[in-house]
């Protein structure tokens, strides 16, 4: 009797780590990047979704799909009167397509275009207003 309640007891503590192995509850907002055996397989989501144990099918990722933002610091530039003023950015970003996010880019996060950053150790460089192109004092002479 004691051995047989034991089994039955280790039996459904099994079941239940296997069927939560296998059942995946994704919110709304995020998609899961599944792969099979190493390749990727699809992208999962929203609802219930179930996949096979881990070594047949495994969860990559889970990526969030709602705007963030990235608050860019405040930068002087000049413009094309020659006025010096400081400006700072905000760009939103959202995830449009989860496949790409997490397979072709490292850290799609930080992946801001170089032209809205300005750094002050270029010696002599200016930004102008409106244009991503950096201007030297002395490449005229």
């Amino acid at each position: 009797m004691d051995l047989s309640l034991i089994t039955l007891g280790i039996l459904i503590v099994i079941l239940i780590l296997a069927l939560r192995a296998i059942i995946h509850i994704v919110p709304e907002y995020q998609r899961l990047i599944v792969f099979r055996l190493g390749s990727f397989e699809k992208t999962a989501g929203p609802g219930i979704v179930l996949l096979l144990p881990p070594p047949i099918q495994s969860v990559a990722q889970t990526v969030d799909l709602r705007e963030f933002v990235v608050e860019i610091p405040q930068q002087t530039c000049i413009t094309k009167d020659n006025a010096p003023i400081s400006i700072d950015f905000l760009i939103y970003q959202k995830v449009v397509d989860p496949k790409d996010s997490f397979l072709n880019i490292q850290n799609f996060r930080q992946a801001i275009p170089p032209s809205t950053t300005y750094s002050p150790s270029a010696s002599r460089s200016t930004k102008s207003c409106g244009s991503s192109s950096t201007t030297s004092p002395t490449a005229g002479a």
